[in-house]
């Protein structure tokens, strides 16, 4: 998703860009907020159930997402194969049998004991499965002094695990203003992308996780705010711990469906660097490279390095819920630079 939005900053950038001007599609695009939020209420109400994975004692890193199981087995040894017990349960289940709880079993289980516990950077993809809720917000300084805005920035939206190693992620289109100048504003592209998880070990056993990604994006408001073309994105990451110290890495190629005489076929480098601190921070050290095969800026490279800090895992007290705060600052060491520097804030929910 970051390399599309490079992209679109490309094309809002670029000599002889395409003038701004609003597409017919967004006329006949409903609002998806009521539908979004019906939705997150109705999901929230169905995992009232789950039992409390957020409520952590102690300082163990693996109590984190362990509890959960822990207390669950402890209750009732039926519940690692999807049967709780009602006092487990909370105030309201579903039934032993029911699909809801089978799933929530599994996911459990998926993210919890069969993968490292480090929480995803604020923009390099993670290997790990994960669920949750996020929003991010991004203030941007672009060549020439213009500072954009990005409302529910990239990265926005959620993410649900399907399967044992298989997740799902839907972004809604963010709202940015004054991306290529003052006055041109809108709504950028919704995403969706699905992931599977190759292989990965928790802390006790090897630490480590390799996935697979294929982000897809679909251009929904005007441009140059949106990229004008569907963009296809393969990822290939991969992550490795070393105690309380990981890696987290990732190539991809966004690889437009139109216009790539304008947006190029960017391919890019990202890895990130974590230290767990005092429990709860993840200092965080990003660095991306971009290299356009063609398009106008072929044969660049643009490098950008993203200091960061994460609070995370905190738990809500009294619940199941837990919440992960992120801030970051992007700096372009190199040139040609789409963008100068740009603050990035992060919230996730995760449940």
């Amino acid at each position: 998703m970051a390399t599309a939005l490079v992209a679109t900053l490309l094309r809002a950038t670029q000599p002889g860009g395409r003038p701004f001007g609003r597409r017919t599609i967004l006329a006949s695009v409903p609002s998806p907020w009521p539908a979004v939020v019906v939705g997150l209420v109705g999901l929230l109400w169905l995992l009232d159930a789950r039992p409390g994975w957020a409520d952590v004692e102690g300082a163990s890193r693996r109590q984190y997402l362990g509890n959960w199981l822990e207390a669950a087995e402890d209750g009732n040894p039926g519940a690692a194969s999807g049967r709780a017990s009602s006092a487990s349960a909370g105030p309201v289940r579903l039934g032993p049998h029911f699909w809801i709880d089978r799933w929530l079993t599994h996911s459990e289980i998926a993210r919890s004991q069969e993968q490292p516990i480090w929480p995803a950077a604020m923009v390099t993809q993670t290997p790990r499965l994960e669920e949750y809720m996020q929003y991010s917000q991004g203030w941007q300084q672009s060549p020439g002094g213009i500072q954009a805005t990005q409302y529910a920035a990239p990265f926005t939206g959620i993410k649900n695990i399907l399967g044992d190693n298989l997740a799902l992620a839907l972004s809604p289109p963010m709202y940015a203003t004054n991306v290529g100048g003052p006055g041109t504003n809108g709504f950028g592209d919704a995403a969706a992308f699905l992931k599977y998880r190759i292989a990965s070990a928790n802390e006790e056993n090897g630490n480590y996780a390799v996935s697979v990604i294929l982000l897809t994006e679909a251009p929904i408001g005007p441009m140059p705010v949106s990229t004008g073309a569907w963009i296809f994105d393969p990822f290939f990451v991969v992550g490795k711990g070393w105690g309380h110290f990981d890696i987290q890495s990732g190539v991809d190629v966004a690889i437009p469906t139109g216009l790539s005489s304008e947006l190029g076929t960017p391919a890019s480098l990202r890895v990130a660097m974590q230290y767990n601190w005092l429990t709860y921070l993840w200092p965080t050290l990003e660095v991306f490279s971009t290299y356009w095969a063609n398009g106008p800026y072929s044969g660049e490279t643009q490098v950008v390095l993203m200091p960061e800090l994460e609070i995370g895992y905190v738990p809500i007290p009294g619940t199941r819920y837990m919440v992960v705060l992120g801030v970051g600052y992007e700096i372009a060491v190199t040139e040609p630079a789409i963008f100068h520097h740009a603050w990035d804030l992060m919230f996730r929910f995760y449940y």
